[in-house]
């Protein structure tokens, strides 16, 4: 993604471990689809969603699915699933804030090209990642069902005490999906980083550098959808 590529770009020469979901193989492919789409939503900050979707998908016919409440640590939020009459194979996801009835993000997923579109909508900011069903939880996660992934989430936030929610999900090393994919307070997030200790190391002509390793991880609806890992400079070792 072009955003990762930027960061790199500063830190030529760190060791950088991105994982998530698989992005486009031509970034120039990505930023003109990116920009092809955000050009239809541009206008859509403080509209409404059937206003919205209809300038989205434009001369399709959809219904409103199923629904899900959620809340982070920035307020409260309905979630719609957008369903295409014609196209069951290609389903939106919009996030109301309470007191609103506008969009504020959006997700369209399509599972013939098995794409998956993210949009900000007030920043008008979007992501495409693509192949996500060769992402590990693609099955495991009824093929990135966002309100499944929504209620996943809301289920192990209410019910942290309970033994069966600590280990669903158990996988290699004894992580849970929640640890491994989740977010507990953010919805939509970009890059939030978390940096280790410093620690030192000593090159060939036996300088000592000080160092950490940071990730960046960005979330929509709750769910990891890509995390980079790098080393960069530090103080205090």
């Amino acid at each position: 993604m072009k955003k990762i590529k930027q960061i790199v770009l500063g830190l030529v020469g760190m060791a950088v471990v991105t994982v998530g979901f698989v992005a486009c193989s031509s970034d120039d492919e990505t930023s003109d689809k990116v920009e092809e789409i955000n050009s239809r939503t541009s206008f859509s900050y403080e509209v409404t969603v059937d206003d919205f979707l209809r300038n989205y998908y434009i001369g399709e016919n959809y219904v409103i699915g199923r629904t899900v409440l959620t809340e982070d640590e920035e307020g409260k939020y309905e979630i719609q699933e957008v369903v295409l009459n014609n196209n069951p194979k290609r389903i939106g996801y919009v996030a109301i804030q309470e007191g609103t009835k506008n969009v504020l993000y959006f997700i369209d997923k399509d599972l013939d090209s098995n794409t998956l579109y993210t949009l900000d909508v007030k920043s008008n900011k979007g992501d495409i990642y693509t192949d996500i069903n060769k992402d590990e939880d693609f099955e495991f996660l009824h093929k990135f069902d966002f309100i499944y992934i929504i209620n996943l989430r809301n289920e192990f936030v209410n019910n942290t005490n309970n033994s069966n929610m600590t280990t669903f999900g158990l996988g290699g090393g004894g992580v849970t999906i929640y640890e491994r994919r989740f977010s507990i307070q953010n919805i939509w997030a970009n890059d939030v980083e978390n940096c280790g200790d410093p620690y030192s190391m000593v090159d060939e002509n036996l300088n000592v550098t000080c160092w950490q390793t940071c990730t960046y991880t960005s979330y929509r609806f709750f769910f990891k959808t890509k995390e980079t890992s790098m080393q960069v400079p530090a103080e205090g070792c």
